[in-house]
């Protein structure tokens, strides 16, 4: 073995006889590798060649007859390649080579792009260009590019006397590749490629992505794969080939005829001067060019669009549809008289059931069939004729509103006069669809769409979205199930499909659910309704509405319009409108919400949460889960209570009665409270304000934890020197108890029967006469006594109706 080694600087190795094995080392710089060999054998497990730059790296053929080149900057092959029993493959897998291989007849040539991330452009032919290198290629066998996983732009046109082909594989990039003049075969790889057939003998195949593939002259064949392919054909003898199942593909030609191949969708005549083109056997989409066309459609349900010129367009067999879409102007069509003028040419229909129009005001005419009619924008007139037509939608600009009884549609397709019309297609918007007296289908298609059918026997489908079906015209009672899928009664017997809401009628209604998110509206009348499964929500504006709700059916509420008491199994009451109404729960965890009149909010069981909104509410309270929400400015607003409450909490709530014969308690707020007591022993303090404390029955206690003098005078109503006991704040009244430190009874000698301290002891100063209740700072009048509270006048109070315990 020989071992050729360069230095830093740029080195040239002519290496010009074989001794079975060669290390050339090319260190750094530019180097230059000539092999000049009488012939290169290249002969399984007996040759290796290493070629390194700047460190050693075994490059080997071992098994695969393959001589790889790597790093090299100019690699010059000139001997013949032979190989004792077939051929070698050469794999030169650098941007940076500059190469001249003479195959001499035998060898197949690689060039590996495939570790490559960043997209290249790269064309070999026999003039050499290549725009990272020059690689000129003589009588080989093949040509094999590889491309890496960036966008790649690889073409090839090798001067091959020996008759080899070109093949270019690309990799996951979006790729360009061309096969030159000569024959070859071209792999798309997986990303969306364009590729060009340009040899009479190429073959294309676009494999996985949507791929436009050329076919430009010659006999190739074309295989677009898995994807939505586009087939450019001006060859007359190109081969197109498409999979069923393979996606939706087209083919775009020039050719003066063209039939469309099996499992091909689209048709596109891109000729000037007229062309005769012809569908397969599938549902397909026909376009022609501004010449005079003739188009057939063949079996299939197609869609034919003749465009600009005096087209002969035939649907054939199927149902089919002549499309005015992209007309210039407005278009006359009549199905019946088989003709068309106006923005699209004089065209002649023959064997068509349905019409597209365009985006003007077009005038469209059914036939004795049954048709589709289509207007798109514009303000059109659709007459459907004899026969069960529909007026389509689909592909309107928002939602339409669509009456067949009126006559008219309005919204995101023009304003529409239709006539002969019995169905309805609605668009992917929210629509509103309304039937007439007869039968009627009413399709929403997508958008959250409400649809009522009017009377007769209609098929009412939603489609996608939030969908609702309407009763609300019917003439009498109506009994409607999404469950089961239909509806009977008042409007006639209507199958139901894809709705997860129900209006009912003006009158007494039953309506069922189904085991979705359903919500149900009865309407006037006394109404019973049924949610299954699923979160769903009732409105109610009949006190005698009924709601069934089965245990574990979901999470319901209702929204009432009338006083109202929650079924079972229902857990949330909210009130609508201005009316004074009341919400009654039941013995689950109720949320409980008013509106903006005066409310009674009362949960029953359960731990509840209730808010009353704007007006005077009533809350009841039984419960220490139970929760009162009030905002400021929420109205006068009373809460009746079993359980001790306490307003600091609720800031913006004014009054409370206790109820039932508890030793519950009651705490008022910074507001002018009323606060009433039970006929246990409560301890009532009003925490501030102008309040009036009433203690009923019962051994109560008022206190008083505010400073006297601050504006806040505190009335006791039912005060009872027998039973009842006044609270003072140690901290606003001072230590005038008669215990240590001032604490407990009221001492005797700082309470005075009177309205004028006499001396420095007289605090708490009670005038009979009036009930006034006050208080003297300094004991002895040099200031004036400040009223704190009112009681009943004549009350025969004592020391011992007072204690400073707070």
């Amino acid at each position: 073995m020989t071992d050729f080694v360069g230095g830093p600087e740029d080195n040239i190795f002519n290496l010009t006889q074989y001794d079975g094995s060669s290390n050339v080392d090319g260190g750094d710089g530019y180097d230059i590798l000539n092999l000049t060999y009488p012939n290169i054998y290249v002969v399984r497990d007996a040759w290796r060649m290493v070629l390194n730059e700047g460190y050693a790296r075994n490059l080997t053929s071992y098994y695969t007859n393959d001589v790889v080149f790597e790093n090299i900057e100019l690699l010059t092959i000139t001997a013949p390649i032979v190989h004792s029993s077939g051929y070698v493959e050469i794999i030169v897998n650098t941007d940076r080579v500059n190469a001249l291989i003479d195959g001499n007849g035998g060898g197949r040539i690689t060039l590996d792009y495939m570790a490559e991330s960043v997209g290249r452009t790269f064309t070999y032919d026999h003039d050499g260009l290549n725009a990272y290198g020059l690689v000129t290629f003589k009588n080989i066998a093949g040509l094999q590019i590889l491309g890496g996983t960036g966008d790649d732009i690889l073409s090839g046109d090798p001067d091959n006397a020996e008759g080899g082909t070109i093949t270019i594989i690309s990799g996951a990039g979006n790729d360009i590749l061309d096969t030159g003049a000569y024959s070859g075969w071209l792999y798309g790889g997986l990303g969306n490629d364009i590729l060009y057939s340009r040899s009479p003998f190429a073959r294309v195949d676009g494999q996985w992505g949507d791929d436009i593939l050329y076919g430009i002259t010659g006999s190739g064949s074309l295989f677009g794969g898995t994807g939505n392919d586009t087939y450019i054909i001006d060859g007359v003898y190109i081969a197109v080939t498409e999979y069923a199942g393979e996606g939706v593909d087209e083919v775009r030609t020039s050719l003066a005829s063209y039939l469309l191949p099996a499992n091909f969708e689209k048709l596109t005549g891109t000729s000037a001067s007229g062309q005769a083109l012809t569908g397969n056997g599938g549902d397909n989409y026909i376009v022609g060019n501004v010449g005079i066309d003739t188009i057939a459609g063949g079996a299939g349900n197609d869609v034919i669009e003749g465009g600009e010129g005096n087209d002969i367009l035939s649907g054939e067999t199927g149902v089919d549809s002549v499309s005015y879409e992209h007309a210039v102007g407005a278009v006359q069509v009549s199905l019946q008289a088989g003709i068309a003028t106006g923005g699209a040419g004089n065209d002649q229909l023959w064997d068509f059931e349905n019409v597209i129009g365009s985006a003007f005001a077009d005038v469209l005419t059914g036939n004795d069939g049954n048709n589709v009619l289509a207007g798109l924008a514009g303000d059109d007139i659709l007459s459907g004729g004899a026969g069960i037509d529909t007026a389509s939608y689909e592909q309107a600009a928002a939602g339409v509103q669509v009456s067949l009884l009126a006559g008219l549609a309005t919204g995101g397709a023009g304003n529409d006069t239709l006539s002969g019309i019995e169905n309805i297609r609605g668009s992917a918007y929210a629509d509103m669809l309304t039937g007439d007296h007869g039968n009627n289908a009413l399709s929403g298609l997508s958008g959250d769409d409400l649809i009522e059918g009017g009377a007769g026997d209609d098929i009412l489908s939603g489609g996608v979205g939030i969908d609702s079906v309407s009763y609300e015209h019917a003439v009498a009672g109506v009994q409607v199930s999404l469950a089961a899928g239909v509806a009977t009664g008042g409007a006639g017997n209507d199958t139901l499909s894809e709705f997860e809401n129900i209006r009912g009628s003006a009158y007494a209604d039953i309506l069922t659910g189904d085991n979705g998110v359903n919500v149900l509206s009865g309407l006037a009348g006394a109404d019973q309704m049924i949610g299954l499964g699923g979160d769903d929500e009732y409105w109610v504006d009949n006190q005698g509405d009924v709601i069934v709700e089965a245990v574990g059916g979901g999470y319901d509420r209702v929204f009432a319009k009338v006083d109202y008491t929650l079924a079972d199994n229902v857990e949330s009451l909210t009130l609508i409108g201005r009316g004074n109404i009341d919400a009654y729960g039941n013995d689950l965890d109720n949320i409980l919400t008013g509106n903006s009149g005066n409310n009674r909010l009362r949960g029953f069981g359960g731990e509840d949460y209730m808010a009353g909104g704007a007006g005077n509410d009533i809350y009841h309270v039984n419960s220490w889960g139970d929760q009162v929400v009030e905002a400021p400015g929420g109205g006068t607003d009373l809460i009746v209570s079993s359980i001790s409450i306490d307003l600091l909490a609720l800031p913006d709530v004014e009054n409370v009665t206790l109820v039932n014969r508890w030793n519950i308690n009651l705490n008022g707020n910074a507001l002018d409270n009323v606060l009433a007591g039970n006929s246990g022993d409560n301890v009532i303090r009003g925490f501030g304000g102008n309040d009036v404390l009433s203690g009923g029955a019962g051994r109560d206690s008022f206190g008083f934890d505010a400073a006297p003098g601050a504006g806040d005078l505190v009335q006791i109503t039912d005060f009872s020197v027998a039973d009842d006991i006044i609270l003072l704040s140690h901290d606003q009244f001072g230590p005038i108890g008669s215990g240590s430190g001032g604490w407990g009874l009221l001492d005797p000698d700082s309470f005075v029967i009177g309205n004028v301290a006499a001396d420095a002891n007289d605090r708490i100063l009670y005038d009979s006469a009036t009930g006034a209740l006050f208080y003297d700072a300094d004991g002895n009048g040099a200031e004036a006594a400040v009223q704190f509270a009112l009681l009943t006048p004549g009350l025969a109070l004592t020391s011992a109706d007072f204690n400073v315990i707070l």
